[in-house]
């Protein structure tokens, strides 16, 4: 399984090509899963379906050496819960649609960043070829209505977050010396960390031992951005 985020972006470069800001678009979603300290077979999924705006900043050294930063902000439309047990499917729950169909807004919001290191190639002018490894993570937050408080017996919120190693490949063409065109596919492989704010029906203590027994579980992000 994987996060797929499909980002559209401005791309301006400096003078000599050396350094880059992006301001990408972003469309995409994450994935993470969890285990319990209890019961082996049991494992939880969350997949956020996202859009969002980023900053993003690259600095070139020497012939080949590139150093970059990617920082995105993003606002999931969808988030959907699978619950199994010995590899049984034995709940699918679309959170967003629950809660629109019941009249109930819901509000998310995630951060995703990554530091990269690795080379840059130019096999001919005016195109950069870019090969980079590095770490990462990001988080979410989710909360099934900001005006409901929290001691609602209608009130969700809930936490994700990740940390892995992001693989990135992308190319790069210059229109001119300040204004380009970038291309790039990042995998990020990593662990994934979920905690439960608040659920209906469940007392502060019920929460607090439910997330004692959860175990950090996978996650992977894939990334396309142009």
């Amino acid at each position: 399984m994987f996060v797929f985020l499909c980002v559209f972006s401005t791309v301006l470069f400096a003078e000599e090509k050396r350094n880059r800001i992006t301001i990408p678009f972003s469309v995409g979603s994450y994935y993470g899963s969890e285990g319990s300290a209890v019961l082996d077979s049991y494992r939880g999924i969350m997949k956020n379906t996202s859009v969002g705006l980023g900053f993003d900043g690259s600095q070139k050294f020497g012939k080949l050496f590139l150093l970059s930063v990617e920082n995105r902000f993003l606002f999931p439309v969808s988030v959907k819960q699978f619950v199994f047990n010995d590899g049984s499917l034995l709940q699918s729950v679309d959170v967003t649609k629950t809660l629109k169909d019941a009249n109930i807004k819901s509000f998310s919001i995630g951060y995703s960043t990554n530091i990269l290191f690795g080379a840059s190639f130019t096999p001919i002018t005016n195109l950069n070829i870019n090969v980079q490894a590095g770490i990462g993570g990001g988080g979410y937050f989710f909360l099934s209505d900001p005006i409901l408080p929290c001691d609602s017996d209608s009130c969700i919120s809930f936490w994700s977050a990740s940390v892995g190693v992001p693989l990135k490949v992308g190319l790069e063409y210059f229109f001119t010396k300040l204004v380009g065109l970038s291309v790039s596919i990042v995998d990020r492989l990593g662990v994934n960390f979920t905690g439960v704010l608040s659920l209906p029906g469940m007392t502060a203590a019920m929460i607090d031992e439910a997330n004692k027994n959860s175990k950090p579980g996978f996650s992977n992000e894939f990334t396309f951005n142009i």
